[in-house]
């Protein structure tokens, strides 16, 4: 949370008289500092402040924000105020909590176009608010607990959308999919999408920067790949920075080991989202031990607290035929990989009909995204297309038949089957359309084609070509 300041020399003899409108406004606090330009920079961050006014020494004054609408809730605001910065380590004097001492305040202070025209971003509410969720706050090593009471009238903001209706920042994700899926390419795809505000797999995302960890993949190609990710989206590499690569083939440790690493070299660069691809590479213990899982998972609830981002992991599924499982199950090992991500992404494999695969291309497969979401309602499965090297949304219903080996065919009524074959025909645009034509746009074999044909009282076939029934 920035706030804005001003700071500077001021003729602090000069005095004025404080306005009813400005009564319970404000506080004024003098604070002595051991580390000054640190502690400064600190106090401006994480507090509402107006205005800092240099004193004698380390010492400084601030007029912070109280907002109050009496002199009840001023007293209680300005404890708070107080409580907090001294819980920080800070040296603050107690005598400067009336609001009378904003008479001593310089008329410049005291102009509305340095008070009101807001020298501080935030109000009241929303400053309490980060405090009241601030974990460095601590009792026996644990954050403290929450009133509800406290919350009262306080408008609590949720963070911000890193993937829209999927994933939040300061959250965590878990992709999981079968071993040589284009797991990575998807990653690497999810990546460009947040570094250029883009959408991946029709999800819009937010602008930011990534941090992606790869732990399998040759230096060279990995930077190959994103070039020709770039490429084939019709995108610039831009100059922002906003995805930083770091190699660690032939480098990882157990995340244990590897998470104070990650928070250190993330400090400066302070991203929004870190992908780690893949964890197999990083686990300790044993995969099927909730205890081991556990410990592992608090491995990187410590990243998303320290950098305040969200981590997304790449995992493998489990072996044997995944179709007749729920999405939520296929992750290997233990099933605190179901429990513990806020959002779990899992792609599988659909068995798409040859005639269908290679009107996208030749070597193209066909998969399905399927969420499990604790913050948002599960959104509908996405059928796609890896076509190297993206991924492409199905939009035109393709694969609306495909299923995952292991899954039960959906079957159709007669009636949507004979819609869906009418409504074929009617995107062909032609009176006539030959019926080995046909049988490609519904990615069947002609045999099966004649068949439908039959049975839909719209068309008819008459000797190799597909029309439609005059009425």
């Amino acid at each position: 949370m920035k706030k804005n300041s001003f700071s500077g020399q001021f003729d602090t003899t000069e005095t004025a008289t404080a306005s009813n409108e400005h009564k319970y406004k404000y506080v004024i606090m003098k604070v002595n500092l051991i580390e000054r330009d640190a502690q400064i920079a600190f106090i401006m961050k994480y507090y509402p402040v107006v205005m800092v006014l240099p004193g004698k020494d380390k010492s400084i004054r601030l007029i912070l924000l109280v907002n109050a609408n009496d002199k009840a809730e001023y007293d209680r605001r300005v404890h708070i105020l107080y409580d907090s910065l001294s819980s920080q380590g800070l040296k603050v004097n107690k005598n400067y909590k009336n609001p009378s001492f904003l008479k001593r305040i310089p008329k410049a202070i005291q102009n509305k176009t340095s008070v009101d025209g807001g020298l501080c971003n935030v109000g009241w509410d929303e400053w309490y608010a980060s405090v009241l969720f601030d974990e460095s706050l601590l009792f026996d090593g644990l954050p403290k607990p929450l009133n509800l009471s406290d919350f009262s009238g306080v408008v609590v903001k949720p963070e911000n959308e890193i993937i829209k209706g999927v994933l939040r920042k300061g959250h965590k994700a878990s992709l999981a999919g079968p071993s040589k899926a284009g797991k990575s390419f998807l990653l690497m795809e999810l990546c460009v999408a947040i570094a250029e505000g883009t959408t991946w797999l029709g999800f819009p995302c937010s602008r930011g920067k990534v941090l992606y960890i790869n732990l399998e993949i040759d230096n060279k190609s990995c930077i190959i790949r994103f070039q020709e990710i770039y490429k084939a989206l019709g995108l610039p590499i831009n100059g922002d920075g906003n995805i930083m690569v770091w190699p660690l083939r032939g480098k990882a440790k157990p995340l244990s080991e590897l998470s104070e690493s990650i928070i250190q070299a993330s400090i400066d660069y302070q991203p929004d989202v870190v992908i780690i691809d893949p964890i197999y590479k990083i686990i300790a213990g044993d995969e099927n031990s909730a205890t081991d899982m556990g410990k592992f998972c608090n491995e990187i609830d410590r990243i998303t607290k320290a950098l305040g981002c969200s981590v997304i992991i790449c995992h493998h599924h489990s072996k044997g035929t995944q179709g007749q499982k729920k999405s939520i199950d296929r992750s290997s090992g233990s099933s605190v990989f179901a429990r513990d991500p806020d959002a779990i992404l899992d792609i599988i494999e659909l068995e798409a009909d040859t005639a269908i695969t290679d009107r996208i291309g030749p070597d193209a497969t066909a998969w399905r995204l399927e969420m499990t979401l604790r913050e948002f309602k599960d959104p509908a499965p996405v059928k796609f297309w890896f076509d190297y090297p993206v991924h492409r949304v199905d939009h035109d219903g393709l694969l609306s038949d495909a299923c995952a080996r292991g899954e039960p065919a959906k079957r159709k009524t007669i009636y949507e089957r004979n819609e869906e074959t009418i409504s074929t025909f009617d995107k062909i645009g032609k009176e006539k359309v030959p019926l080995s034509d046909f049988a490609r746009e519904i990615g069947v074999c002609e045999k099966t084609a004649r068949e439908r044909i039959r049975s839909c009282a719209g068309l008819t076939y008459d000797n190799g070509y597909v029309s439609k029934v005059n009425t």
